[in-house]
C-alpha cells in the first residue's frame, strides 16, 4: 500500500468469519439490513434503489455502495440528505468503471457524476476507493484523485475522502 501512496488499507470481505477490517453486506431489500453482524466497518452493497435508501437510513452502516449498474443509481436528493444526517458515506468504487465496457461504462460514469453533484450539494460523506478484487485492479492515490476530479470533486475533497474514517477504528 505504501508504494501506491497510501498510509494504510482497509480490506472488506463478504464472509463474516474471514473479516479483519470490514464486512460487505449484500442488500436486496430493507430486510437484509435488519440484523447486521458486529464489525468495525460495514459497507452495504445495494442491489437496487430500495436497498440503497434503506442503507443510508440505517445507523450501523458505515458506507453504501449504490447499484451503479442500474439506470437510476438509487441516490436521489433524499438519500443524499439522509447520508449526511446519518453519517453514512457514499462509496465510489473505481473497479466498477474498470470492469465495465462500452456504453455500460459511460452509464456508470454518468450515474456517479450525478450522485457526486448531490453529494457535494448536501455535503454528504463519500469515499473514493479502488475496491480491487486482485492486485492488478489496485490504483494509486494519484489515480484515485484523478477519478474523483472526473466525478466533479476538488482536490481537497478527494484527499479527505481517502482519509475517511482514519483514526475512527
Amino acid at each position: 500500500s505504501k508504494t501506491l501512496g497510501f498510509s494504510g488499507v482497509v480490506f472488506l470481505n463478504k464472509k463474516a468469519e474471514e473479516v479483519n477490517d470490514g464486512l460487505i453486506v449484500e442488500a436486496k431489500s430493507q430486510r437484509d439490513l435488519k440484523s447486521l453482524p458486529r464489525s468495525r466497518i460495514i459497507a452495504a452493497l445495494c442491489m437496487n434503489a430500495e436497498a440503497a435508501r434503506a442503507a443510508v437510513e440505517r445507523k450501523g452502516v458505515y458506507a453504501v455502495i449504490p447499484p451503479w449498474r442500474e439506470r437510476q443509481a438509487g441516490m436521489n436528493f433524499v438519500a443524499a440528505k439522509l447520508a449526511k444526517e446519518n453519517n453514512v458515506a457514499i462509496l465510489f468504487p473505481f473497479s466498477e468503471l474498470l470492469n465495465a465496457y462500452g456504453h455500460e461504462r459511460l452509464d456508470i460514469l454518468a450515474g456517479m457524476q450525478e450522485t457526486a453533484l448531490l453529494v457535494k450539494k448536501y455535503k454528504s460523506p463519500f469515499i473514493l476507493a479502488s475496491m480491487a478484487q486482485d492486485k492488478w485492479e489496485m490504483r494509486s492515490v494519484s489515480e484515485l484523485m484523478a477519478f474523483g476530479k472526473t466525478l466533479g470533486f476538488d482536490e481537497k475533497e478527494c484527499k479527505n475522502s481517502m482519509n475517511a474514517g482514519v483514526g475512527q477504528f
